[in-house]
């Protein structure tokens, strides 16, 4: 067993034996009752990073869902755990690229592989199943109240994709053997595209972990059924960059295919040992709608 699914499993016990607890103060207040819910929530939700390339970024829309249920410990305090799916959707775009690296071609020559471009942007897509534990503190009220909840999030990438786009993308090769530069033909990478758009790829990402936070109100409907209407913000903490992952090239020579580029992603790419992405992290800002019953 290795130390990540021990990590998994000591977190899996601990939030078992805190929810025990839980359950056992419950049993021992007479106002104590469970809740179970349902949630939607949409807004702002994307992948959140700076580059050292520069670039503009634009937010995401993604909207998700969920199950919540919630042990109440007095007429105000509740503890709860959760499982939802959210979607996250970013851009990216860079302007007037200039790069260059060393490669060799489909006959093993080595050249200088040299690449302007107009623009290029990328979209990523990521689906997570999100699993938040929380405190939720309410104010008293016969029918309305006002609530905040705030707690960690521990989040699990179930699919990431990313798309890349280049524009008057130009190519060309200098080979040093001869001092030579080849601006042609396309179909031996050399050339000018207009437009060169990517396949859908997998994006590797590792799981997340941060800290969720909401602010409220709660109308109650009868004895056991009630409706939260509130806005909420997810603040991943950690790197999603995976270590060991190789560098990428935002345009790389394809030796299988010369005549068709490789687009990369720009979360792995580097030029001259300069990332083009630092730190990425999970953001989520928007409102969230819950309907609740109670027992």
């Amino acid at each position: 067993m290795n130390n990540k699914s021990i990590y998994y499993i000591t977190i899996c016990l601990a939030a078992l034996c805190f929810f025990c607890l839980v359950e056992n103060a419950a049993a021992q207040s007479s106002v104590a009752k469970n809740e179970l819910s349902v949630y939607v929530q949409g807004g702002s939700s994307f992948l959140n990073y700076s580059s050292e390339m520069g670039g503009e970024r634009e937010m995401g829309f993604g909207i998700g869902g969920g199950i919540q249920y919630a042990v109440y410990l007095d007429s105000s305090w509740s503890v709860s755990i959760g499982a939802g799916l959210q979607q996250y959707h970013s851009k990216n775009g860079f302007s007037d690229l200039d790069v260059s690296y060393a490669t060799t071609d489909t006959e093993g020559d080595p050249f200088e592989y040299m690449i302007t471009m107009e623009t290029l942007n990328e979209d990523q897509w990521v689906y997570m199943l999100n699993i938040p534990v929380r405190i939720q503190y309410e104010t008293l009220g016969e029918k309305t109240r006002f609530f905040g909840a705030a707690g960690f999030q521990w989040g699990v990438p179930l699919s990431s994709r990313f798309q890349s786009r280049a524009t008057n993308l130009e190519t060309s090769g200098y080979y040093p053997e001869w001092d030579a530069v080849l601006e042609s033909p396309l179909f031996a990478g050399f050339g000018n595209w207009n437009e060169l758009s990517g396949e859908k790829e997998d994006l590797e990402l590792k799981h997340s972990y941060g800290l969720q936070f909401e602010l409220g109100i709660k109308q109650m409907f009868g004895e056991n059924q009630r409706i939260y209407a509130g806005v909420y913000a997810d603040l991943g903490l950690n790197d999603l960059k995976k270590t060991g992952i190789e560098k990428t090239r935002l345009v790389g020579y394809n030796n299988d295919d010369p005549g068709q580029p490789n687009l990369g992603t720009v979360i792995y790419a580097a030029h001259e040992n300069r990332n083009f992405v630092k730190k990425v992290s999970m953001r989520g800002f928007g409102i969230r709608l819950r309907y609740a019953f109670t027992w």
